[in-house]
């Protein structure tokens, strides 16, 4: 299919891997100054400041994007049709440096899809009398995406390993530089006094999304993501792999509360009982029916 991309369309992409290139570069000094233990230091801080430039100057650029044009944007930006059938995990799982700072870019790109389609649904929304439909699961899972990519980022950050402890820092830099919406809280302040406070419930709540429809959408995560991996735990002489992959199986767990049967060595599910992890939720109050016709009278 013939993409519907001028020259200027072109030239604005590849000034995305650019930028995109340059911020990857930041994130890597901040890596090594952690690992170096150079997490207070000022370089750090320094290294921080250069990032938020850059992000500024990365905003910029995608406001520049051609909104009706966003699909072509997406296709053109994973032209090997790669991106389709990788996940952030495999990235994170697997060595493709080479593809990291294109991934960021094919995200951003979705990230803006979606905010068009959610645009659209507020102009119809002040415009017309009638609430237009709309499926509202796309800030679930969104939320959803967030809350399981903060849970690994906490988890490989505590767990107790000193081999691979550098290596599961790293975790929390791939993960930040994939996903621009959450990547700033993570690096200043993702963790308030050693306590993950999570969001996707409360959003359920905000939008009066029923459990049972967010059990659903958690599951068809699970399948599309995270299920793929999990007949490779264990399987394969990598042990960082497979601490990872642990990691990930109860990031899903904490949030679902649904025990896996797996035929693995490791304790899944033992975060249940974690009190660092907060799951937040509305407090709602409801009115019983002689309250409401005190109202009324």
């Amino acid at each position: 299919m013939k993409l519907n991309l001028d020259k200027n369309d072109i030239t604005l992409l590849n000034k995305l891997l650019e930028i995109s290139k340059k911020i990857l570069k930041i994130y890597n000094n901040l890596y090594n100054l952690e690992i170096n233990n150079q997490l207070n230091s000022l370089e750090y801080k320094k290294q921080l400041g250069y990032l938020t430039i850059c992000k500024e100057i990365e905003d910029e650029l995608y406001k520049q994007i051609n909104y009706s044009k966003i699909s072509d944007y997406i296709e053109y930006s994973d032209r090997a049709n790669l991106f389709k059938d990788f996940s952030d995990y495999d990235l994170i799982l697997d060595d493709f440096n080479d593809l990291l700072f294109a991934k960021r870019v094919y995200n951003r790109l979705h990230d803006l899809n979606t905010s068009r389609l959610v645009n659209i649904y507020q102009e119809e929304l002040l415009n017309k009398t009638d609430e237009p439909p709309f499926d509202h699961s796309i800030y679930v899972t969104t939320s959803i995406h967030d809350d399981i990519e903060n849970l690994l980022i906490y988890l490989t950050s505590n767990y107790n390993n000193r081999t691979y402890k550098d290596k599961l820092i790293k975790v929390k830099y791939l993960i930040s530089y994939f996903n621009s919406r959450i990547e700033l809280t993570n690096l200043n302040n993702l963790f308030i006094n050693d306590k993950l406070f999570l969001q996707s419930k409360l959003t359920c709540d905000n939008l009066n999304f029923h459990d049972k429809s967010y059990k659903r959408l958690l599951r068809i995560y699970y399948l599309k993501y995270i299920k793929l991996h999990i007949k490779e735990l264990d399987t394969i002489n990598d042990e960082l792999r497979n601490i990872i992959l642990e990691c990930l199986i109860n990031s899903y767990s904490f949030l679902s509360q649904e025990k896996l049967d797996l035929d693995i060595k490791y304790n899944i599910n033992e975060i249940n009982s974690s009190n660092n992890i907060i799951l937040l939720r509305c407090e709602k109050l409801v009115l019983n029916d002689e309250v409401n016709k005190k109202k009324m009278i």
